[in-house]
């Protein structure tokens, strides 16, 4: 709501203008009443089993440590709908942000950048987190653009893309400016 406030008293200003928003390693907590993820049962993840067999040792150890704790995949399901339950959230609140920028007719002008930082491992291999490990939970993180008219509908790009060494590059080119020698 905030994001959507400042955009209202910004956004018609005939200036370009730039937000961020940022959804920090919020779960939902157990005695959340609008926690829409518990009502979603949660199959094991393929990979929940893993005997970490030819893998880190550092890893084996991270492991060893959860299953003290979080052994099976019902020790396990709740953190995983919680956090379906966070995306759906974030989900709900960009949602609400694009119907504001379509409202005041600013969407067909507007590039729109969904990233994250990393991924996390909730409950993958039995690990949490996502340090000590480069599976694809914790590297193959969603960057979604829309930009009507430059970029087009639908095209996937299936180059890496390191969003956070790419994206401060990318815009200052897009917005013609010069890109410093040692960046």
């Amino acid at each position: 709501q905030a994001a959507a406030d400042w955009l209202r008293a910004n956004g018609q200003q005939g200036l370009p203008w730039h937000l961020c928003l940022s959804f920090p390693d919020y779960i939902p907590s157990k005695d959340d009443k609008d926690n829409r993820g518990k009502e979603i049962p949660m199959p094991p993840w393929p990979n929940f089993v893993d005997d970490m067999k030819n893998k880190p040792r550092a890893q084996m150890r991270l492991q060893q440590r959860s299953a003290e704790k979080q052994n099976l995949w019902s020790d396990w399901s709740e953190r995983a709908s919680n956090s379906n339950s966070q995306a759906g959230r974030i989900d709900e609140a960009l949602g609400q942000l694009v119907a504001q920028i379509n409202q005041m007719g600013l969407l067909e002008d507007t590039l729109i950048i969904f990233t994250a930082a990393s991924g996390s491992m909730c409950g993958s291999h039995r690990l949490v987190g996502n340090e000590y490990c480069c599976y694809d939970e914790v590297m193959r993180v969603p960057m979604l653009l829309h930009w009507p008219g430059v970029i087009p509908a639908g095209l996937r790009c299936e180059k890496l893309v390191s969003s956070l060494l790419d994206i401060p590059a990318t815009l200052t080119a897009l917005l013609q400016g010069n890109i410093p020698g040692d960046y």
